[in-house]
């Protein structure tokens, strides 16, 4: 998903020239235009990124100073938060007073568009074939990597040409990247001899080049709302100046007005605060009796929340040890690896006619008494053929079955001479692990195989990895971590109910006192009535 970001501050210390830099899981993918001494700066530059989960996304907005790079503000905020929204965006204040805006909206382009007005000054043009004293038609093409999006109308002989309204389809000019780059190429219009213009479709064939400048649609946008004059060039030498009188992108919501919405609200909010603070200052005595019957509720609604997160961590903490009791019964996921021999020993009985034809057993250990160990196989790969040095096929096989309850458990490697008696001959042996196997193909680290006391070739790990694999040790602190979490949620719970006692308490209290005053002014306005009776 891609996602557009806006950005704009208030209340910012005088730090002269400014810019703002937007980042994302530490890797900064915008950086805006940069602002002079303004305390309540918007940015009008666009920034893009792209999510696969905006609900795990946070971007980082830094407020920088041109001059050495030094933060003046900085705050962070969740993308979906921020999309989930009213205004589509969100604000930080900050510990000096200052706040930081952000905005975002779902950057879809499909049906946008841009438009813009442009308009030439001083267009410098020499020409052998016009008149001294006579002046171009310039028309200019907007183009892109892929080549023209837009032709303009042509300006009859002047230097000053005053272009009409463009619309340009907003993915055909930038493919959604506002800062990918853009031409703007002008041109004098052929005429013929009679002085009637020459339209052809070519645009090689439509005149000759007068000048181009090379722009964003982010730094035409930047350059009408500053008003800032862009320079045209032909092989190194100005060739007059262009204004871009309008710039906006139609069909996308403004990230301006986004965040100066989002300003005014927070600053509705804030004068609704002071407003709401006077009126309770003003309604003391009865407010008292509305709070605690407030917090009375709240504090029975905030026992229900707590009742259920407990229920709801004893669940979560029972599954856990359900699912670490499963882990330990057997352990899960798959072994993939590939063995290379090198330099096996040759056990045929002609060796200058025969070479061994080795295939290997993964053996683990089924029982183990005093210096007594028994291994069992659990796993045979196949076997190649008259070959000393050779490479077996990928092999697969389930951590389970060849682990009880750590990879760090040893195991067994033999290799044989395959012979179609069925007696196979020993070509030799090492012991491992499957973390050993794995650590191996890191390092390229070779395993020694060996009968007995000799060296008899070795073993090389060209590939080793762990497909679905789960930690007994993580599975164990994850159910460590949520019995913890599932007692503390409990003891909350009890703590929520002591709070419901005392908030209860209070409200009784506050209606009593607002009941005994009602008493007081009802026995006063029967005084009254008496009196004048």
């Amino acid at each position: 998903m891609k996602v557009r970001f806006g950005v704009s501050a208030k209340i910012l210390p005088n730090q002269g020239n400014i810019y703002a830099s937007i980042s994302t899981r530490g890797r900064v993918f915008g950086r805006s235009e940069v602002i002079n001494g303004i305390a309540n700066p918007v940015w009008k530059k666009v920034f893009v990124s792209d999510y696969d989960n905006v609900e795990d996304a946070y971007v980082t907005v830094s407020i920088l100073t041109e001059e050495d790079n030094k933060e003046i503000g900085k705050a962070q905020f969740n993308v979906a938060a921020i999309l989930g929204s009213r205004q589509h965006a969100v604000y930080e204040d900050l510990e000096d007073g200052s706040t930081i805006f952000v905005c975002a909206h779902e950057h879809k382009i499909e049906r946008s568009t841009f438009k813009f007005k442009l308009r030439g000054k001083d267009l410098i043009y020499k020409s052998k074939t016009r008149l001294i004293g006579g002046k171009p038609d310039p028309f200019y093409e907007v183009r892109n990597a892929s080549g023209i999006v837009y032709r303009s109308e042509v300006q009859d002989r002047t230097m000053d040409p005053d272009w009409l309204v463009a619309e340009v389809d907003l993915y055909s000019l930038c493919g959604g990247n506002f800062d990918a780059p853009v031409e703007l190429v002008v041109f004098d219009h052929h005429r013929h001899e009679t002085g009637s213009l020459v339209r052809t479709s070519k645009s090689n064939d439509t005149g000759k080049l007068i000048g181009l400048l090379k722009s964003t649609v982010n730094n035409l946008l930047l350059d009408a709302a500053s008003g800032e004059c862009l320079l045209l060039w032909q092989h190194g030498q100005r060739a007059g100046n262009i204004f871009v009188l309008e710039a906006e992108c139609i069909g996308l919501i403004s990230t301006s007005e986004a965040l100066q919405a989002a300003a005014t609200a927070k600053a509705v909010t804030e004068a609704s605060q002071v407003a709401e603070m006077s009126r309770k200052e003003f309604e003391k005595a009865r407010g008292l009796a509305e709070a605690t019957r407030k917090s009375e509720q709240e504090a029975f609604a905030a026992l229900d929340k707590a009742r259920i997160a407990a229920e709801v961590a004893k669940t979560a903490s029972l599954e856990a040890a359900k699912e670490e009791e499963r882990i330990k019964k057997r352990l899960v996921g798959t072994l993939r690896f590939q063995f290379e021999g090198k330099s096996l020993k040759n056990v045929e009985a002609f060796t200058l006619f025969d070479k061994s034809d080795p295939f290997f057993v993964l053996q683990k250990i089924t029982s183990q008494e005093n210096e007594k160990v028994d291994w069992s196989h659990v796993y045979i790969s196949g076997v190649i053929m008259n070959n000393l040095n050779p490479a077996w096929e990928v092999s697969e096989v389930n951590i389970g079955d060849i682990c009880d309850r750590s990879i760090d458990e040893a195991i067994r490697v033999v290799v044989f001479d395959w012979e179609k008696s069925g007696k196979h001959k020993l070509i030799g042996y090492f012991e491992t692990s499957i973390q050993g196997i794995m650590s191996a193909q890191r390092s390229e680290e070779e395993f020694q195989v060996a009968d007995k006391f000799e060296e008899t070739g070795r073993i090389a790990v060209r590939r080793a990895e762990l497909d679905g694999f789960i930690d007994p040790k993580s599975v164990e602190k994850r159910a460590k971590e949520l019995a913890e979490k599932a007692d503390a949620a409990h003891f909350f719970a009890l703590g929520a109910e002591q709070r419901v006692k005392h908030a209860s308490k209070a409200a009784e209290s506050a209606r009593k006192k607002l009941l005994q005053l009602e008493i007081a002014d009802w026995t006063k306005n029967d005084a009254v009535v008496a009196r004048s009776a």
